[in-house]
């Protein structure tokens, strides 16, 4: 499913690259421009870049030893096999005994992935771009703060919020199929995902939006209007994606890859969203 995923980010990324390169100038070109702070590029080390970052990122979050010493047969008990393998061991124990801290470190690799993205798409007609590292850690430090940590909390809050749902189904819905339909695994992963649509959503296109704004130096009236222009527009794009990913998500029985999951299916929306959050 996680491949499915990052070939997923794949499509999305060139479809992105279609819609939005048209809007595209030759800014990049421009030699008047004050490139001072600015790293150049071009699009396509960009592009292999950001994919071969998130791809480590995930490796790590979901590699394990036993499965690396299979993988490598006899060179995995010495040099470099051995090596790889005891760091496998490392960040399993880190998943085991600080599961946060990773999956905040995946969602800071994923999140400046995105908007490294988002900086290069509008500028790849042009042979050469230009990225802003600080627009980059502004919108990562922004995507983590607005998603990945509320994320990983309100996962771990979700089985809680369930814990008497089928009970309370048994109680409340007496038709038999209507309860059977909703008590279901793809019933109950319906209902998670219309609950978070409904209640985190809306708290994570705000919060990301807001947080661009504030970290860009805003005033307290640009902030508002871009809160009042871009909000609504930005809500409706999270839940229409959010929904088929979240869906699919809660379906897979393992609560650890949850967060990872929507970390990479994130990146996807905030490639959009920080695009949205930039636009004039």
């Amino acid at each position: 499913l996680v491949r499915i995923m990052l070939m997923s980010l794949f499509a999305c990324v060139m479809a992105l690259e279609e819609r939005v390169a048209v809007k595209a100038g030759s800014t990049a070109d421009d030699s008047t421009a004050d490139h001072f702070g600015l790293v150049k590029s071009e699009p396509i080390q960009a592009y292999i870049l950001s994919v071969l970052a998130v791809v480590l990122a995930t490796s790590c979050s979901m590699v394990t030893p036993d499965w690396l010493t299979g993988l490598l047969g006899k060179i995995a008990d010495r040099g470099i096999g051995g090596a790889a393998v005891q760091c496998a061991a490392f960040l399993q124990n880190q998943r085991r005994s600080n599961p946060m801290g990773m999956v905040l470190a995946h969602g800071m690799v994923t999140k400046a992935s995105a908007d490294v993205l988002a900086q290069t798409i509008p500028q790849t007609s042009a042979a050469t771009i230009w990225l802003d590292p600080l627009r980059v850690f502004r919108s990562m430090l922004a995507s983590v703060l607005s998603t990945s940590l509320p994320f990983y909390y309100w996962t771990k809050l979700m089985p809680k919020m369930f814990r008497l749902y089928k009970p309370w189904l048994e109680k409340h819905i007496a038709i038999p199929l209507v309860r059977a339909m909703l008590s279901s695994g793809f019933g109950v992963s319906l209902v998670k995902t219309t609950v978070t649509q409904a209640l985190f959503r809306p708290f994570n296109v705000a919060a990301f939006l807001m947080l661009q704004s504030i970290f860009r130096g805003d005033t307290a009236r640009q902030l508002t209007n871009i809160l009042h222009r871009k909000f609504k527009h930005s809500l409706v794009g999270g839940v229409a994606f959010y929904f088929v990913s979240n869906l699919l998500m809660y379906s897979v029985p393992i609560p650890f890859l949850h967060p990872i999951m929507g970390s990479i299916a994130g990146l996807i929306f905030n490639i959009w969203l920080a695009i949205v959050a930039y636009r004039k």
